[in-house]
This record gives C-alpha cells, structure tokens and sequence, in this order.
C-alpha cells in the first residue's frame, strides 16, 4: 500500500481523536468555569450573610402573605366571585403547603377580613394592609442590594425621601395586583372549563 493511501486511511480516524480531544477540553473549561462560578456564588453568600438575609425574607414573607392575599381577593372580587377566588386561591395554595397549611392561611383571611369588616376600623385596617403585604417586596429588594454591593441612592430632603418611598410601595403594590390578576385569570378558567365540561357530558358535573 502506498503512503498516500496509508495517509487517506488514517485521516478520519485522526478527526475523530481530534474532535474528541477538543470536546474534553471545552468540557473540562466548562467544568472548571462552573465550579469557579459556585465557589464566587458561595463565597458571596457567606461573605454577605446571606443565611441572615434568608431568614428575614422568610420572616417578612410570613408576616406579608396573609395581607398580600386579602388585597389579591378582593381585587379579583372586582372582577369575579370573591368565594370563588377564595376557593381557587387555597386550591393552589394546598399543592404546595399541603392541605392543613392551606386550611391555616385559609382561618388567618378569615380573621383578617373579620378584624377589617367594621366601619370604625376598615380605614385603619386597609392601611395596615396595604402596608404589610408590601413589606416582603421592600425586604427582598433591600436583601439583594446588600448582597450584590448595591448602593442605595441618597435621598436629600423630606419630599426626595417621600418620593422614593412611595415609588418603592408603589411597585411592590403592582406585584401584589399582578396577584389579584392572576387569581382572577384562574377563576375565569376553572368557570370556562367547567361549563365546557358540563356542554360536552353533563353527567360529569
């Protein structure tokens, strides 16, 4: 056999180690990015205190929900049936905090919206809720500046500190009708699926 047929033999067998060297080395780059990319991430945790800022998220969010979801209910009692909200909202609730945490947040609205039913106390009671729900956005925002070295910037003057404030309110407000919106998309679903299924087999309902 001649050189060059010995050379056109070996050819793709000579692509083939390259192609595989090549792909070890793009893997192994890979490997070690990701692994620097963890230990920056984790280092940053625990530089910043990161499991402090973790617990007063936590600690905000259970203090925020039970407010956050009154507002949501009755924006979507706007829109629909406020039971029926009620009852989606827990429904979605359980899959993720089981049926007894579900029946839990379920016995806190119900106190909350009874504490705010009174005439003498439902102007008292909106603003404390208005407040409370948008505390675990303004604690999860303050969480992330401290944790990625962002500067908070100053604010000169009573009106420049008001301003920013309700600015911040203001967006956390939004998420929460952004809530209400979503809980009323879902009760409009769960009714048009239900009357679709009751035109489709009747005995089904």
């Amino acid at each position: 056999m001649s050189r060059t047929a010995i050379i056109a033999t070996n050819r793709p067998t000579n692509l083939r180690q390259c192609a595989v060297i090549t792909y070890d080395l793009a893997m192994k780059e890979r490997r070690l990015a990701l692994t620097t990319t963890l230990r920056a991430t984790w280092r940053t945790f625990s530089d910043h205190s990161g499991r402090l800022l973790s617990g007063a998220i936590a600690f905000y969010a259970l203090l925020s929900i039970v407010p956050m979801f009154v507002i949501a209910l009755r924006l979507a009692g706007l829109a629909t049936n406020e039971a029926a909200a009620r009852r989606t909202l827990l429904d979605n609730v359980a899959r993720w905090v089981g049926a007894s945490g579900a029946d839990t947040i379920g016995n806190m609205l119900a106190l909350a919206e009874k504490g705010g039913a009174q005439e003498s106390a439902s102007i008292a009671s909106t603003l404390v809720l208005l407040y409370a729900s948008t505390r675990m956005f303004s604690q999860l925002t303050r969480a992330l500046n401290m944790m990625w070295d962002v500067k908070k910037p100053e604010a000169r003057g009573f009106r420049a500190k008001a301003f920013r404030e309700a600015r911040k309110r203001g967006a956390a407000f939004l998420l929460i009708g952004g809530v209400g919106i979503l809980l009323t998309l879902l009760v409009v679903a769960k009714v048009a699926l239900s009357t679709a299924q009751n035109a489709i087999d009747p005995s089904l309902a």
